[in-house]
C-alpha cells in the first residue's frame, strides 16, 4: 500500500441511562456542497429493479452506464493473486466507483442532479461537477479531514448521498464507495473473500485520493476517518486494524 496515512473509525457509545438524552441531528453546516460527477447516460433508463442490481454488482457495472466515466472518481484496483484470501476475485482488476462530496464556495446556479433510481429520493446531488470542471473549495488553502462512508451488505453508496453532503457541509471531504460486493460473490457460499476485499478496496481509494491532483492537496492525511452501517461497520473496523480470520497483512497494512 502506497503512502502513509492514519485512519480512525467513528464510534460513539453512550452508557449512562440516567443522563441519556435524545440528540437532534446537527443539520446542514455553513458550507455549500459540491460532488464529483455520477451522471447516468440517458439511454440507460433501466428502472429501479435493474438499477438496484447494477449498484449491487449483479450482471452489470455502474461505470458502464455512466455518461462521463472519465469525470467520475473511479479507482481500478488490482486484486492480488491470492485465492485463499480473495477467492474468485483473485487476480482481477476491479473498478470501484465512488463519489466525493466537498465543502465548496458555492455558485449562483448549482448543478443539481437526481440519480435515476427510486425517483431520486436517495441520489439527489446538490451541485455536481460536469466534465472539465474542477472543485471550487470553500477555502482553497485549507486541508480538510477526510471521511469515508462504507455501505452495508446488499446495499450501495447511493443510500449515502444525503448523509455525505450533510457531513461535507461542516467542512469535510467525504468519499462514498460503491463496493458492488455481489460481482464476485458465489451463490450458496460463505464468500469470506468479500470481507478481505472490503479493506483492500477501501485503502486503494484512500491512496488514490491522496495521490489525486484534484483532492490530494486539500486532504489532511493525519485526519482520515471511516464510518459505516452493518457490513460497513465491519469494513470500518477492518480498515482500522480489527482482526478477521487470522488478521492477514492485507487487512491491516
Amino acid at each position: 500500500m502506497q503512502g502513509h496515512w492514519r485512519c480512525w473509525s467513528l464510534v460513539a457509545l453512550v452508557f449512562s441511562a440516567a443522563t441519556a438524552q435524545e440528540a437532534e441531528p446537527p443539520g446542514a453546516g455553513p458550507h455549500p456542497v459540491g460532488t464529483t460527477n455520477l451522471r447516468v447516460a440517458v439511454e440507460h433508463d433501466l428502472g429501479d429493479e435493474r438499477m438496484h442490481a447494477i449498484l449491487l454488482g449483479q450482471g452489470g457495472s455502474l461505470n458502464d452506464i455512466l455518461e462521463h466515466p472519465e469525470a467520475a472518481f473511479i479507482v481500478n484496483v488490482q486484486v492480488p493473486g491470492d485465492s485463499a484470501l480473495y477467492g474468485p476475485a483473485s487476480g482481477q482488476a476491479l473498478p470501484v466507483v465512488n463519489f466525493i462530496a466537498y465543502p465548496s464556495a458555492g455558485r449562483d446556479e448549482p448543478n443539481r442532479y437526481r440519480f435515476p433510481y427510486e425517483d431520486g429520493q436517495y441520489g439527489d446531488f446538490e451541485d455536481m461537477l460536469e466534465p472539465g470542471e474542477a472543485p471550487d473549495f470553500a477555502d482553497p488553502a485549507a486541508r480538510y479531514p477526510l471521511v469515508l462512508l462504507a455501505h452495508g451488505a446488499s446495499a450501495h453508496g447511493l443510500y449515502d448521498v444525503r448523509h455525505a453532503q450533510a457531513i461535507a457541509s461542516h467542512g469535510y471531504i467525504v468519499a462514498v464507495l460503491n463496493y458492488a460486493d455481489d460481482r464476485t460473490a458465489l451463490s450458496g457460499e460463505a464468500n469470506d473473500h468479500v470481507s478481505f476485499l472490503r479493506p483492500l478496496l477501501t485503502k486503494a481509494v484512500v491512496d488514490a485520493l491522496l495521490e489525486s491532483d484534484t483532492f490530494g492537496p486539500h486532504i489532511d492525511a493525519d485526519n482520515i476517518g471511516i464510518t459505516g452501517h452493518s457490513f460497513g461497520g465491519f469494513t470500518s473496523l477492518a480498515v482500522s486494524g480489527g482482526r478477521f480470520k487470522g488478521n492477514p497483512a492485507s487487512v491491516t497494512d
